[in-house]
């Protein structure tokens, strides 16, 4: 245990991690959804949220305050459908296929919002070994690290060791059929 760091929220951050968010807050994330996305399992897209954010603004913040307030989102708002989508022009077997998930509108905006109070410290709290989907952190910063250390791996000063390496393309292809 003595070696583990860990790795907690910054005083000052901690209060943005725990207040309601403002109507303004929730309008800017609505406003920067993306079009075109598949719908989630309630069938709405982000055009109809968008286009009717008149008639469901209101209810959608009431939604969205509820949730922060009590940390709890219905079940039917809390919903994903899978999608397989092909990944060749063969589909005999199951892995020709790449599971996709669709997430209501409302869980999307929950968790952009979610994102918007973290980001400050997100930093602080990821290691510094993840460097990719981190602003300011970039992958190829694991290349040059790796190429550092396949430089010295031949070193007789250093204690034994072992080089792995993992593709990462096969990423997705590794997800377990029995859990769908």
């Amino acid at each position: 245990m003595a070696l583990l760091r860990l790795l907690r929220v910054p005083e000052e951050n901690k209060q943005l991690l725990i207040k309601q968010p403002t109507s303004e807050e929730v309008n800017e994330v609505v406003k920067c959804l993306k079009k075109r996305k598949c719908p989630g399992p309630d069938g709405m897209t982000t055009e109809f949220y968008k286009k009717n954010w008149g008639i469901v603004g209101e209810d959608v913040f009431k939604a969205i305050k509820q949730y922060f307030a009590t940390g709890f989102m219905f079940g039917f708002l809390n919903c994903t459908v899978v999608s397989m989508i092909p990944k060749t022009e063969h589909l005999e077997t199951m892995r020709a296929y790449r599971p996709i998930a669709c997430y209501n509108v409302l869980y999307k905006i929950n968790s952009k919002i979610l994102m918007n109070m973290m980001a400050p410290c997100l930093d602080k709290l990821i290691s510094k070994n993840q460097s990719a989907f981190v602003n300011g952190r970039h992958i190829i910063d694991n290349v040059l690290l790796m190429l550092e250390m396949v430089n010295k791996y031949h070193w007789d000063k250093c204690p034994p060791r072992v080089a792995i390496k993992v593709d990462l393309m096969k990423a997705y292809d590794m997800l377990s059929w029995e859990c769908l």
